[in-house]
């Protein structure tokens, strides 16, 4: 009976600890790796390539940055550098916890119940947890809309196409005071 007992409270532990490091877009919270490099793409930019799109992520210092207001939706307008031959889906998450990213790319305006500055829960209940962008053979574009972080530190975007993944990159947000 004791056995059975502690077996039990084995298989009861294995789920969570599988899922301690797990994130929605695979591998663990520490795989993200240093910021990603940023470069000139003609038109559409300076900024992080992710796959045929420009990020406008840049610290100034060649690696892909970002400021965001705690409590506050920050817009991003990526920009189209080259055509998609097939249906894009862009995800991200946290890199210290695996927990996902949302994206606000609607018509509708964002709003929370009790206006600006919102709760860092709200963020991230927010929102999509992925962003479709379907094939086009324009190579401009430009997708305006917010990124719902809620916290400083390194967040990885992957961009795949049909579950395999296309490109990602990792940048690095850090907190703007606002007073």
């Amino acid at each position: 009976m004791r056995a059975l007992a502690v077996c039990l409270a084995v298989a009861a532990l294995i789920p969570a600890v599988a899922l301690a490091d797990w994130n929605p877009i695979g591998g663990t919270a520490a795989a993200c790796g240093a910021p990603s490099p940023v470069g000139s793409f003609g038109q559409a930019g300076r900024g992080a390539a992710l796959g045929p799109l420009v990020l406008p992520f840049n610290d100034g210092a060649g690696t892909a940055a970002r400021l965001y207001v705690p409590g506050f939706p920050t817009r991003v307008v990526m920009r189209g550098r080259l055509a998609r031959r097939s249906d894009l889906t862009l995800r991200g998450y946290q890199c210290d916890s695996g927990l996902p990213l949302r994206f606000w790319y609607r018509s509708e305006p964002l709003t929370f119940p009790r206006g600006f500055p919102t709760t860092e829960d709200e963020l991230r209940q927010k929102g999509d947890l992925s962003l479709r962008f379907p094939v086009t053979k324009k190579l401009r574009g430009t997708y305006s809309g917010y990124m719902l972080f809620w916290a400083a530190g390194d967040w990885r975007l992957v961009l795949s196409a049909g579950g395999t993944t296309v490109a990602s990159v990792v940048v690095r947000v850090s907190e703007e005071s606002v007073e």
